[in-house]
């Protein structure tokens, strides 16, 4: 039966680890080292404020709403808008690691100060976790078939994934993990089978899967 502590203290759907890189040198109290964060699966009321938030916040950002002002390009307007509904999302998600209802400690008041806290790699960073969180979890998450895992293997054979961006590398990179993580609960200890001494390739040319990514860096 749950106690009147448990419904204070839930934890939230997904942690992880932010690195200090991920937050801005310009924030006079920037943590010195990593630190853990809960985050919140956010509610439909949520993300509709998050979009009011950043499309408002862009508009300001450059001055759309002064017909004296030059326009941006499209392609500057929406890299600002993205960066901004990023952050704002995060703002609402980001909460203590044990309890979902808390601010953390060393984040206070993040949706007045998200874009003080983080660079935009770091917001783009702790984004990508928010959505492969959202991701196990949401039944509107589209599943993959066998197609779709046989596609995977020929990519990760061809090196696809290394030759890619070194973001979008990352991206793939994070949503793998996450993917791969019940299944290293579940049966550790799985490794592809190559013999020792013989290579990557000389063992997919013998009928083994190259499961080498090859990641730049």
């Amino acid at each position: 039966m749950a106690t009147l502590a448990d419904v204070r203290s839930r934890k939230p759907a997904s942690t992880m680890i932010i690195p200090v890189s991920a937050f801005s040198d310009d924030w006079e109290h920037r943590p010195t080292a990593a630190i853990a964060v809960g985050l919140r699966l956010l509610s439909e009321q949520q993300a509709q404020q998050a979009t009011r938030e950043a499309a408002r916040t862009t508009v300001e950002f450059l001055h759309l709403d002064d017909p004296a002002a030059k326009r941006p390009s499209a392609e500057v307007e929406n890299e600002v808008y993205t960066s901004r509904i990023m952050g704002f999302a995060i703002a609402h998600a980001v909460c203590d690691p044990n309890d979902v209802l808390e601010m953390h400690k060393d984040l206070p008041a993040m949706e007045d100060h998200v874009f003080r806290y983080f660079s935009p790699a770091g917001i783009k960073f702790v984004f990508e976790a928010l959505q492969a969180a959202s991701a196990k979890v949401s039944p509107v998450s589209p599943v993959a078939d066998d197609e779709d895992l046989a596609l995977l293997i020929a990519h990760i054979r061809v090196g696809t994934i290394a030759a890619l961006p070194r973001a979008e590398q990352l991206a793939v990179l994070r949503l793998l993990a996450c993917a791969l993580e019940p299944l290293r609960v579940k049966a550790p200890g799985v490794v592809p089978d190559v013999a020792d001494g013989e290579s990557d390739h000389e063992a997919a040319e013998d009928g083994e899967s190259d499961y080498s990514i090859r990641v730049t860096a």
